[in-house]
């Protein structure tokens, strides 16, 4: 195995942290935050993962960069709940492109957080 190929799966155990510290974060969240959590992610999902297939190494890095700066922004605005439903749509993009079994997890849970955000869109308010 390269070093490359050793630096993208240690990459997808970062990735793996990241979502099972984000999914910390919401567990025990009230109806409303899961709600603004759930909205972000479906409203964000679509346009992150196309940014991100579409950009090359060093414009997926910037965009990780920036898309950091903007959670940020919106956790300490108090919109914590859609900043951490940004980093699970930033989570399921990288996850496409990062090999190994931490990545692939990652992909696996975010997938189904996608879904339940595109079910919960479709329910009546």
């Amino acid at each position: 195995m390269g070093l490359l190929e050793s630096w993208r799966k240690a990459r997808g155990a970062v990735l793996r942290r990241d979502y099972e510290d984000a999914m910390a974060r919401m567990s025990g969240a009230n109806s409303s935050a899961r709600a603004a959590f759930l909205n972000n992610l479906h409203q964000t999902v679509t346009e992150v993962v196309a940014h991100y297939s579409g950009a090359s190494p060093a414009e997926r890095k910037a965009f990780l960069r920036d898309a950091r700066k903007q959670a940020i922004q919106m956790w300490s605005e108090g919109g914590w709940p859609s900043s951490l439903g940004f980093g699970i749509a930033c989570l399921s993009a990288e996850s496409r492109f990062v090999p190994g079994d931490d990545a692939a997890f990652v992909r696996r849970e975010t997938d189904l957080l996608i879904r339940e955000a595109e079910e919960a869109a479709r329910r009546p308010r």
